[in-house]
Order: C-alpha cells, then structure tokens, then sequence
C-alpha cells in the first residue's frame, strides 16, 4: 500500500480538488476515480482498505495515481483456495 503525505496543488478550480499535482505527479481523489472506473465510491475505498490499489495521504484526503491504480487492477487476485480469480468472478 503506498501512502504518501505532501503538499500538492489543485485543479479545476473546485475546492478540494478532483485532480492535483504532486511532485509532477497528477493524481485523483476518489470519487473520480470511482466516476472513470465505473463503480461505487465505496468499492475504490474497500479497495484501498484492502490493499489492493495504492494511493497517497494529503492532509485528510486520499487521492490516487490512475495509471498506478490500472496496473494494479490487471493484476489477477488470488481468491480463497488459491485459485487465481477471472474478471467474470463474482
């Protein structure tokens, strides 16, 4: 799990922020990233609770690298049993 603290600017002019810019690095917050990969806003938190996808701690807020988070998400997760899941696995 990567978590990171440092100061970031933001765009989109919003308060918050959907997408700053840390060290060169653009990253999300949650709930756009939740917007691009099509699912609840909770399923990206049990994600990053799990461990299974990175992100970075800036003040109180998460936010999340989308290319890192991708990568992470091809890779395959092993299931109980250790079988290896498919994407049509529920």
């Amino acid at each position: 799990m990567t978590r990171t603290t440092a100061f970031a600017s933001e765009r989109n002019g919003q308060r918050g922020g959907r997408v700053i810019t840390v060290g060169g690095r653009s990253l999300i917050d949650g709930q756009f990233l939740a917007e691009r990969l099509g699912v609840a806003r909770t399923t990206v938190w049990r994600l990053a609770h799990s461990g299974r996808i990175g992100y970075y701690v800036i003040g109180r807020r998460w936010f999340f690298c989308e290319s890192e988070v991708v990568e992470a998400l091809r890779v395959p997760a092993t299931v109980a049993g250790g079988a290896k899941s498919s994407p049509g696995c529920a």
